[in-house]
C-alpha cells in the first residue's frame, strides 16, 4: 500500500513529466499488482502527458507478464511482442472496464464476462483443448458475479483483466488462470452497508458478529471491525440492498473453488480488510439466520460463532483505495475437453 500511495503522489504531480520504472530487482510479479500500477499510470496519461521508460527484470517470468499482460502491452510498446515459441503458450487478454452505480448493473459486466470466457477458451485451443460446456458456464458465471458484486458495493471505475499460460505444464493441469477485478472507489464493501438505503437490520447483525469476536482472549486480534464485517458480507444471503438476495460473492467463491485445481490463491481486499483463500477453508451449508445457507467462517468448525483464522482474515495498516478481487488458479483438467 505504501507503493500505491507513493505512485499516486508521483503521477498526480503535473510537474513530473517522465516516469522510469525499474523492474531489475523484481523476482515475482502478479497480474493484480501490475493492473493496479498500470491503471494509476494510465489515468494520469489520459489527462496529461507522461513519458515512460524502464528496465526489465532478470527473471523471465516477470518479463513475460510485463510484455504479455502488463504496461508494455497496454501502451502497445514494440517490446510487448513475444517470441513465437512463448507466444504459443501465453494468451493476451483485452482490458475490460465499466462504471459502478450501486444498484444498476452495467452492460459492460456481461460484455466482460463473455469476452473473458471466450478469451480463455481460445487460449486452451492452442494446446489442442477447449473449455467444456460446464467449464465455460462456470467461468462466465464466476467473472459475472465478481463484477456484479463490485458494482453493488461501490461507485466508481472498475477494470477486469486476465492472464493465461501453459509455461509449466507439469504444474498447471489445464493451464494457469489469473483473473483480476479492481474497483477504485472511496466506498468499500463495509461502507456500502452504512450508506443511505442500505439494510439497517443486516448492518446490525454484521456489527453483532464483529463485536462477538473483537477483543477476546489474551492476544490482540489481527483483524478489526471492518475486516470482520467484510467477512460477514461474504456469506450467502447477506446484501447491503434490501431487495437483493446477497449471493454474488458467495457464488464467486464457490465457482472459484470448483474450477480450481492445484494451488488455488484468491484474495479480497477492500479498504483495510484482507480476506485470503487457498482452499483450506471452503463454503459449506450451515444453519444461518433462520435457514440453511452457504457459509465460510475460516475456522475448523465453519461456525460464525467462533472467531476466524487470523492468517486468512486480517486488517491492513493502510487501506486499499477501493476493492480488489484476485483469482489465481490452475484450471481443473475435467473442465478441458479435446476439441
Amino acid at each position: 500500500m505504501n507503493f500505491i500511495d507513493h505512485l499516486h503522489s508521483v503521477v498526480s504531480n503535473r510537474k513530473n513529466r517522465a516516469l522510469f520504472i525499474d523492474h531489475s530487482r523484481c523476482k515475482e510479479l502478479d497480474l493484480c499488482a501490475s493492473l493496479v500500477m498500470d491503471t494509476i499510470i494510465e489515468q494520469r496519461r489520459r489527462s496529461a502527458a507522461l513519458g515512460l521508460s524502464g528496465k526489465f527484470s532478470d527473471d523471465d517470468r516477470v518479463n513475460i507478464l510485463l510484455r504479455a499482460s502488463g504496461l508494455l502491452e497496454r501502451i502497445n510498446h514494440p517490446d510487448s511482442v513475444l517470441p513465437p515459441e512463448i507466444e504459443a503458450k501465453v494468451g493476451k487478454s483485452d482490458l475490460f472496464s465499466g462504471f459502478s452505480k450501486y444498484s444498476e448493473k452495467s452492460h459492460n459486466c456481461d460484455r466482460a464476462a463473455t469476452g473473458l470466457t471466450e478469451y480463455f477458451s481460445k487460449c486452451l485451443e492452442r494446446s489442442g483443448a477447449n473449455l467444456s460446456h460446464a467449464g465455460e458456464h462456470k467461468l462466465a458465471t464466476l467473472i459475472g458475479e465478481a463484477i456484479t458484486n463490485a458494482e453493488e458495493h461501490a461507485r466508481g471505475k472498475w477494470y477486469a483483466k486476465a492472464h493465461f499460460d501453459l509455461l509449466r505444464p507439469k504444474e498447471q493441469e489445464g493451464g494457469a488462470c489469473h483473473i483480476v477485478l479492481v474497483n477504485f472507489s472511496e466506498t468499500t464493501i463495509f461502507d456500502s452497508f452504512t450508506r443511505r438505503g442500505a439494510s439497517s437490520e443486516t448492518f446490525r447483525r454484521m456489527l453483532t458478529y464483529a463485536n462477538k469476536h473483537l477483543g477476546k482472549g489474551i492476544f490482540e486480534t489481527p483483524y478489526d471491525e471492518q475486516a470482520l464485517c467484510t467477512l460477514y458480507a461474504l456469506q450467502e444471503g447477506v446484501s447491503s440492498l434490501p431487495e437483493r438476495r446477497g449471493t454474488g460473492t458467495t457464488s464467486l467463491i464457490d465457482f472459484f473453488l470448483q474450477l480450481a485445481g492445484k494451488n488455488p490463491k484468491m484474495c479480497v481486499i477492500s479498504g483495510h480488510a484482507l480476506i485470503l483463500f487457498d482452499g483450506k477453508y471452503s463454503l459449506r451449508a450451515e444453519p444461518f439466520e433462520g435457514g440453511e445457507r452457504k457459509v465460510i467462517a475460516f475456522n475448523n468448525t465453519n461456525s460464525l460463532e467462533r472467531p476466524p483464522d487470523g492468517s486468512y482474515v486480517r486488517t491492513l495498516s493502510k487501506p486499499f483505495p477501493g476493492t480488489l478481487i484476485s483469482m489465481k488458479f490452475n484450471l481443473k483438467e475435467k473442465y478441458a475437453t479435446a476439441v
